[in-house]
This record gives structure tokens, sequence and C-alpha cells, in this order.
């Protein structure tokens, strides 16, 4: 909306509006972004699944070769599980629906765990 350059309330009203305009385009932008990167990520997965067997499990009675395409498909349909799992996680937090298991724990023990943990990796 073309602001007047009155410098005015009405003015700086449009101002105002135009930015939040500015600031709502950026978010849409961002969430097409972020849509467009999980559907790739999911293809990804879903591909390796929904694929035809490979030629060789077609003919072959190797039964390793069978074990090793199974989890191969089972590994990719795994990882789409967990990227669809936390998108609605995601979801949950920011419209607010999602129930926090709230319990009480030693804080010390806590910090022993992770200064254990550390000191392993470091």
């Amino acid at each position: 909306m073309p602001a007047r350059q009155t410098d005015d309330e009405l003015d700086e009203l449009v101002k105002l509006f135009n930015r939040m305009l500015e600031k709502n385009e950026m978010l849409i932008r961002g969430m097409r972004d972020a849509l467009d990167n999980v559907a790739h990520d999911l293809r990804t997965p879903w591909r390796g699944c929904a694929a035809p067997p490979k030629p060789p499990l077609q003919t072959s009675d190797d039964q390793e070769a069978c074990r090793e395409a199974l989890a191969d498909t089972m590994e990719e349909s795994e990882r789409a599980l967990t990227m669809l799992k936390t998108l609605m996680d995601i979801s949950e937090a920011e419209t607010g629906t999602m129930r926090l298991d709230l319990t009480a724990i030693a804080l010390p023990d806590l910090v022993r765990d992770v200064i254990d943990l550390y000191q392993i990796v470091g």
C-alpha cells in the first residue's frame, strides 16, 4: 500500500501495515522453502521403498541379497517415518497442542550422566 509521506497517523499506520505484509510474505516464503525441503527429503526414502526390486533380486535365490534389500527398505521406511513424526511434533508445538510429559528428575544424576557421556567423546 503506498504511503503518502505526510508523517501523520494514517501514514504511520500504512507503514506499519506494509511492514506486517512484508513479514507475512517472508514467513510464507520460508514455509514454502521448508515444505520443498521436506518433500525432497521424503522422496528419497520412498523411492527406495517403492521402486521395483533390483533385477538380481527378481531372479536370485540368494537369501543374503534378499535380506540386504529388505534391510535397506526397512531403513529407508524408518527414515521417512522419523521425518514425519518430527513434522508432526513441530506442528503440535507450533499450535500449542503438544502435551509435555513433565517429570521430576534428579539434576545431579543428569549432570553426571552428561559429563560421563562427553568424557568418552572428548
